[in-house]
């Protein structure tokens, strides 16, 4: 008993459908994770200054919005504070002043918005935290995120590794497809010649 060859567009359509699956899978997964990658804990403008809920300990990013819409309104900045300004950072809980380690900035965006970072803190526990400004005449909008440079770095792993498998597995898929479909032909080849 022989078994029928596979017709071609099967050959074709499962490994297409394991792709289009996986890779969607991963568009899925990429765009998931960059909503939670852009939460901010908050965002005001500066001057006047505005508080904001940091929801969760560990490090937080102060950003600069270069460009954005705030409130309805549109705002442009450059990519640094006035020469002289100065950000006062406050935990409203204790009263003390938080200190912001300033590095070499980095950048986002997302979508329209554009910001660069001012520098970073460590919070012990969640609290609320005033934001305010010296030296600043034209208003500016900053927002303080929490740091997730780790769940990017595992998130590009994830979804560069499930479209790699997918790609994988489609073309094993393939190989493996046609490869049967060669065999089966051959042997009803060699059934017809006998």
């Amino acid at each position: 008993m022989s078994r029928r060859p596979l017709s071609l567009a099967i050959c074709l359509l499962v490994p297409f459908v394991i792709l289009l699956l996986g890779l969607g899978f991963a568009g899925w997964k990429a765009v998931k994770a960059s909503t939670e990658l852009g939460r901010e804990d908050g965002r005001g403008v500066v001057p006047p200054g505005f508080t904001v809920e940091a929801s969760e300990a560990g490090k937080h990013t102060v950003w600069l919005h270069t460009a954005t819409f705030f409130e309805g309104q549109a705002y442009e900045s450059g990519s640094r504070l006035p020469s002289g300004a100065t950000l006062l950072l406050t935990d409203e809980s204790t009263g003390d002043a938080i200190d912001l380690t300033t590095y070499l900035s980095a950048s986002k965006s997302f979508g329209s918005d554009r910001a660069v970072s001012l520098g970073t803190f460590q919070l012990l526990s969640p609290t609320k935290i005033s934001v305010m400004g010296a030296g600043i005449q034209n208003p500016v909008i900053i927002s303080i995120a929490p740091e997730k440079m780790p769940e990017v770095f595992k998130t590009v792993i994830q979804v560069g590794g499930i479209a790699a498998l997918s790609i994988f597995l489609a073309i094993l898929t393939l190989i493996v497809l046609l490869h049967r479909r060669q065999k089966a032909i051959q042997a009803e080849e060699r059934m017809h010649a006998s």
